[in-house]
């Protein structure tokens, strides 16, 4: 099926992408005297209210000029942003957020009631933000926001008995339903960055729409913005943090057609830009050239209730039959990196790496034709049945398009060139395809999931038996209550992430094949850019420009 690529380990690819960081000992006197970034983005952000914040480019900007209480940092660590510290109680309910004394860009004080605010606005029963879901931790939050339970009773709950409370103006509250070890690093996602209160009050409904009526509290600042064509930015002399922006000026274009960037780039009129897929080729063996794992882990995933995928030993016998370099060079053409985990591998916690060697801590299995024959055959004797029956009974559910086209043809293919089986293909949309696999409706399919906040959790609690996204059916009880340790523990939490991908690994209701991947290119004088797989991409904060040599 074609000559495999070599692929580098996933760690050391994402670490070229993450750890741009210089190691020189006189960062002074390495600097250019113009410290102006420019750089160009697809689309306009349309709003840079952190509240509606939700594509890329809205993350981008509201990252970058907003400031929360937490900041994920260039090594994908959660560090203090404007809460210089906090404390958790006993329990793992109450987090107790002491604020730095930073400023808003007018010059006055970022206070806890702006925090309160700020995240009591987005929870208002007529306030829509696609990612409203993040808040249902805190105490009362989705009741106050429904006006209703989780069970669809009428209640009746205030924003004012909502579990986010502002102490004194450097002392904020916030209580959660329970434990939720993973709630510091949720903080760094924009519907929890706050707003001046006055702010949000003057500019109303069309607040973040513009720049009228905007304060910021992040690194930088917006001096212009011409929709749909530029945004300026430079830094910004109020902010708590300033000493440590090297960035005098920030400078991006907003273009859609993303090829006209490359041209500028090779210029010199671009440090940073996207490369389009049709591009690649023309950069892979420069120097210039990143390739980064974003958030999204795509598998092939089975229905733990069909009457063949119940059993463990078909699971681990197809996953076998998947040969992920192959996958990767010819259906994704190379934009991917091997995936040996659900979970990603450079979300840190406590200061390390759980999965950083995923291959060696969990012992995934990998491609194996004589092995998965065996399992087959194995599995099948138990429940009965024969490869024949299998083939006429079994379905690969698809989606519609070209990209579904190379995916189906693969997996088809390649299972009948493994076990000599031919499968059909059930093609549907995507809301008929999502609604299939909720009903149980398939036997396997291909699909991803995106994690949303910066933990583990995001995408591993999906398996947990009762939650409403296990497509899989899975049901495990050891998994369920490595989760719940996940979600009440506050240190040795790593240790539990591999004990969970473990069980993972060895029942297979899913197997990882490949992470995305973001590509882009940087000029080699361009130092300290933090390239993180979250949603932001780009952290501005400590990057700075070299002096040409």
């Amino acid at each position: 099926m074609g000559m495999k690529k070599k692929h580098r380990n996933v760690l050391s690819i994402i670490l070229i992408g993450l750890f741009l960081f210089s190691s020189c000992t006189n960062m002074h006197a390495s600097l250019a005297e113009q410290q102006v970034l420019r750089s160009v983005m697809p689309k306009d952000p349309k709003t840079i209210d952190p509240q509606r914040a939700e594509n890329e480019t809205s993350f981008l900007i509201v990252s970058n000029v907003m400031e929360g209480l937490v900041r994920i940092n260039y090594q994908g660590k959660v560090e203090p942003g404007l809460a210089k510290s906090w404390t958790v109680s006993k329990d793992g309910l109450v987090y107790t957020f002491s604020l730095r004394d930073a400023l808003w860009s007018d010059g006055t004080p970022v206070t806890a009631a702006d925090i309160e605010h700020s995240m009591k606005r987005a929870l208002e029963p007529g306030f829509f933000s696609k990612y409203i879901y993040q808040m249902f931790l805190i105490k009362n939050a989705y009741e106050a926001k429904y006006k209703m339970d989780r069970s669809g009773n009428a209640v009746d709950i205030s924003l004012a008995e909502v579990g986010i409370q502002a102490i004194d103006e450097k002392t904020l509250q916030i209580t959660l339903n329970e434990p939720a070890a993973q709630f510091p690093g949720l903080l760094a996602n924009p519907i929890f960055i706050p707003s001046k209160k006055e702010a949000t009050e003057q500019g109303g409904a069309s607040y973040g729409a513009g720049l009228n009526h905007y304060v910021f509290s992040g690194p930088f600042i917006i001096t212009e913005w011409i929709s749909d064509t530029k945004i300026s930015m430079e830094k910004n002399p109020s902010y708590w943090d300033k000493d440590k922006v090297y960035l005098s000026n920030i400078v991006i274009d907003i273009d859609a057609q993303t090829s006209n960037s490359i041209g500028k780039f090779q210029q010199g009129a671009y440090d940073v830009i996207q490369i389009p897929q049709s591009f690649i080729a023309q950069f892979t063996d420069k120097k210039e050239y990143r390739q980064m794992a974003d958030t999204t882990t795509w598998f092939l995933q089975f229905n733990c209730k069909n009457k063949y995928f119940a059993n463990p030993k078909i699971r681990q016998a197809f996953a076998m039959a998947v040969d992920k370099e192959i996958f990767i060079n010819q259906v994704r053409k190379g934009l991917g990196l091997k995936a040996y985990a659900l979970s990603h591998p450079l979300i840190a916690l406590e200061g390390a790496y759980p999965l950083k060697d995923a291959k060696k801590e969990i012992s995934p299995l990998s491609f194996h034709k004589g092995k998965a024959n065996r399992l087959l055959d194995e599995g099948l004797s138990e429940i009965g049945a024969n490869r024949e029956q299998m083939a006429q009974e079994v379905q690969f559910l698809g989606g519609e398009g070209e990209m579904w086209q190379s995916i189906s043809d693969y997996f088809v293919q390649q299972f009948a060139e493994v076990f000599g089986m031919t499968f059909t293909v059930t093609r549907a949309n995507d809301i008929q395809r999502f609604t299939m696999m909720k009903d149980g409706q398939y036997a396997l399919t291909y699909s991803g999931i995106e994690s949303d906040y910066y933990d583990p959790l995001s995408s591993l609690e999906i398996l947990q038996s009762q939650n409403v996204n296990n497509l899989s059916s899975f049901q495990n009880e050891a998994y369920d209550e490595a989760i719940a340790k996940m979600k009440t523990k506050q240190t040795r939490r790593k240790k539990v992430v591999v004990e969970a991908e473990k069980i993972l690994a060895m029942e297979v209701p899913l197997y990882p094949v490949c992470y995305s991947v973001y590509t882009y290119a940087i000029q080699n004088n361009v130092k300290n850019l933090s390239a993180t797989p979250t949603p932001a991409r780009y952290d501005w904060k400590y990057t700075y420009i070299e002096k040409t040599k």
